[in-house]
């Protein structure tokens, strides 16, 4: 009897050590802290490039020691032979695609990135199983909004980085005139667009959406009256933060969906919950003025867009190199993790700050690296995994409303991932991506 309630008891301290483990990895998730190596294969005609060296994240150790949990748990077992196969397959595609390819050592890092987060997306899959769970879930990404959209106005101020302790957490040292920095002209002049603790401001700028929407939708449901003001402050800091980032697609995305929810709730106000719903058109309201009294920057680059911009032609140039890449190898690709290194190889190469970036859409880049093949194998899944989400909706077996919020986050990551590609290419994206890929195959009950 002794033992099996000391058995018991070390059982409850594991299970509380990998609660408290997956916190930590939610809230250390946008940082970008970690050591880089630069062997041979992370060199493009001699320049080192960023996307291309091995890194060890902080968040690749915290992943490392949930595999231990998930293994020591045989969590491993509730992976269907079908899904199984079906992942073995694809890796031994990926593997074929690599082998082929210019740079083999580059693909098979990206490989282990993407087994990765294969894995962090099942975790969460078969973790997150409650609703007391998903709350828990908002109060982090809460937490994650206000100390990204803080660091990133006090940015916008200083133009510059602040440095200090937040270098730990991956804040890189920079000012408005640092070579390569993202600036917006805002009435003649340049302005530095923060980046907290991210390596640009539109990947910045997609966390905060991404993680607004999801705290967003869980307000009304919110039982405790500090979990409400924390996720409002939340919103509406994350709001001021997303304006002065101007990355113009996550911001239209954003207001567009606020009139939509807006108008929502506002025709359903007569209904249950009365005064929740009050609130949170009030919160809603709040949300705008903040934008307002932020809209004059972007208001500024959104009326002064032009298709000579930097970033607009820049987008062109690697679509069109794209073409060019695509038609080398149309069926299995250039190889995958092989899209910076096969660019080298064009007859005339581009401009170095130009091709030293990934193509700014995720499914063309998918295309190039892994061919017709890999792309099928991509679109089949983003096809499976709706379909997934409109039978559970349909179904009503499991809370209905949670999915619905999950497809429209996956769908914001999609519509994103037309216009950039850090979702497939940066450890904060590829992470937050395989995070909403796992919430999208939970069970929450009802």
């Amino acid at each position: 009897m002794k033992a099996k309630i000391e058995s018991f008891l070390s059982n409850q301290k594991l299970k509380k050590s990998e609660f408290i483990l997956f916190s930590l990895f939610i809230l250390f998730l946008p940082t970008q802290f970690g050591k880089h190596f630069w062997p041979g294969f992370a060199l493009v005609s001699g320049i080192q490039v960023d996307y291309l060296s091995p890194t060890l994240y902080v968040t690749d150790i915290l992943v490392a020691l949930l595999f231990i949990f998930f293994l020591g748990e045989k969590r491993y077992k509730k992976i269907s032979s079908f899904s199984f196969v079906l992942l073995s397959i694809f890796i031994l595609f990926l593997l074929f695609t690599i082998f082929r390819s210019h740079n083999i050592f580059n693909g098979l890092y990206h490989l282990l990135k993407f087994v990765e987060c294969a894995f962090v997306a099942f975790y969460v899959s078969t973790t997150i199983t409650t609703q007391q769970q998903i709350k828990h879930l908002v109060s982090l990404f809460s937490f994650g909004i206000l100390f990204e959209a803080f660091l990133a106005i006090c940015q916008f101020i200083a133009q510059g980085s602040l440095g200090g302790l937040l270098y730990f957490l991956g804040e890189r040292t920079f000012t408005s005139q640092t070579p390569g920095i993202a600036n917006a002209s805002l009435d003649g002049q340049l302005v530095l667009r923060p980046y907290a603790t991210f390596s640009h401001p539109n990947v910045l700028a997609g966390f905060l959406l991404i993680c607004m929407v999801f705290v967003l939708f869980q307000v009304i449901s919110q039982k405790y009256l500090w979990q409400k003001a924390l996720s409002l402050t939340s919103l509406l800091l994350g709001t001021a933060g997303l304006l002065l980032t101007m990355s113009r697609g996550a911001i239209v995305i954003w207001f567009l969906l606020l009139i939509i929810i807006f108008f929502i709730q506002l025709k359903q106000v007569s209904r249950q919950q009365r005064q929740s719903k009050v609130l949170f058109i009030i919160g809603v309201l709040f949300v705008f003025l903040v934008m307002l009294i932020f809209a004059k920057p972007v208001g500024i680059r959104l009326l002064h867009t032009n298709l000579s911009e930097e970033s607009i032609v820049q987008r062109e140039t690697l679509v069109s190199a794209s073409g060019q890449l695509l038609q080398k190898s149309p069926f299995f690709g250039v190889g995958f993790g092989n899209f910076l290194p096969s660019l080298a190889t064009i007859q005339k190469p581009l401009s170095v700050i130009t091709y030293l970036q990934p193509v700014h859409n995720i499914f063309l880049l998918v295309l190039v690296e892994t061919g017709a093949v890999g792309f099928g194998f991509l679109l089949g899944f983003v096809i499976k995994t709706y379909a997934h989400l409109f039978l559970v909706i349909r179904s009503k077996v499991y809370n209905p409303k949670i999915f619905i919020v999950y497809c429209i986050l996956l769908t914001i990551m999609l519509v994103l991932g037309f216009i950039d590609h850090y979702w497939l290419t940066l450890q904060q994206g590829q992470l937050l991506f395989a995070v909403i890929l796992g919430l999208c195959w939970t069970k929450i009950s009802t």
